[in-house]
């Protein structure tokens, strides 16, 4: 016999021994018990009726003690361990090994509140699922989407911010427009705050209207995306005073200012399909700022270091 003779022949049988195994009736092993909890004889009625018409056929009885030799001609092993093994027990362990999947599974079976007479079928549902279960290939794994290459993102936010130690703290409102690209992103906000801080002689309106530009990298986490940037602003301020004291006249100006700092911002998605809920925080210094002054000593600044928080809503086009 030829080498092309001799190496077709063993390929015939790698590709019988397969068949051989699902040609293979199911193997149960059930112990030898001289009183059981249940009929097993009733049992393997009510499996060989459970599993019916399936590939491979039910069944053929071993002993517990049998060897797990010869297993790549068997395809499925269902072993059935009740310890102590006498009719008082209430608990039968249930184990299926499939050769063909490699696969087992387990199960525990308490008999304490199911009637006697109905054990045998209640086991053999058991066996079933488990012998159902094991055989059924594992789904494809779908690998997590990447994150989007280009996403331009359109938001609000409404903010606070304050000026820690200069009598200075604002409400406004940003919105902004972002561009993601890969894992950094470059935005651009228009900021529009006001507030009054009150002062000896009567209070200060100040009202401000700034234009950001701020860039930095752009981490997707498992269920939100994470935002590092540093930012320069660009501004004007309108500040005016009103006083309680008739003999006092009050003023007003404005002035431009400008600001840097860093910002770390959170996109945590929404209940509506490519919106999200997005958080703030600014940490900065006026590199120009403006002074209220009040009998010749200041009064309310926006000067020096100030926090800003924020949360607000987006929108995301991606592509």
């Amino acid at each position: 016999m030829g080498a092309r003779s001799i190496l077709l022949l063993l390929a015939a049988s790698a590709l019988a021994n397969p068949a051989r195994a699902l040609d293979k009736p199911i193997e149960v092993r059930i112990p030898d018990c001289p009183s059981a909890p249940l009929s097993l004889d009733a049992f393997l009625s009510s499996l060989r009726v459970e599993l019916a018409g399936r590939d491979p056929p039910c069944c053929t009885l071993a002993s517990p003690s049998a060897g797990d030799r010869g297993d790549g001609a068997i395809s499925l092993r269902v072993t059935l361990s009740i310890e102590p093994c006498d009719a008082g027990t209430e608990m039968v362990q249930i184990r299926v090994y499939d050769s063909i999947h490699a696969t087992t599974a387990d199960r525990q079976v308490a008999l304490r509140d199911i009637p006697t007479d109905a054990r045998p079928r209640a086991l053999a549902l058991a066996v079933a699922e488990l012998v159902h279960a094991v055989s059924q290939p594992e789904p494809p794994r779908v690998p997590p989407l990447p994150p989007p290459d280009r996403a331009l993102v359109l938001s609000g936010a409404f903010e606070l911010r304050t000026h820690p130690n200069r009598n200075m703290t604002l409400w406004g409102f940003r919105p902004s427009l972002e561009v993601v690209r890969g894992h950094w992103q470059a935005a651009v906000d228009l900021e529009a705050a006001r507030g009054d801080p009150s002062v000896s002689l009567g209070d200060v309106s100040a009202s401000l209207l700034t234009a950001t530009v701020e860039l930095g990298p752009r981490f997707h986490l498992r269920h939100f995306a994470l935002e590092v940037g540093a930012y320069g602003s660009l501004g004007w301020v309108w500040m005016g005073g009103r006083t309680n004291d008739p003999r006092n006249l009050p003023s007003s100006g404005s002035a431009p200012i400008a600001s840097a700092g860093a910002r770390l911002g959170v996109d945590l998605p929404a209940l509506v399909r490519s919106a999200n809920v997005q958080g703030l925080i600014e940490v900065g210094s006026m590199v120009h700022g403006v002074y209220a002054t009040v009998n010749d000593g200041p009064a309310a600044s926006l000067t020096g270091a100030y926090v800003v928080v924020g949360v607000g809503f987006g929108t995301e086009w991606t592509r």
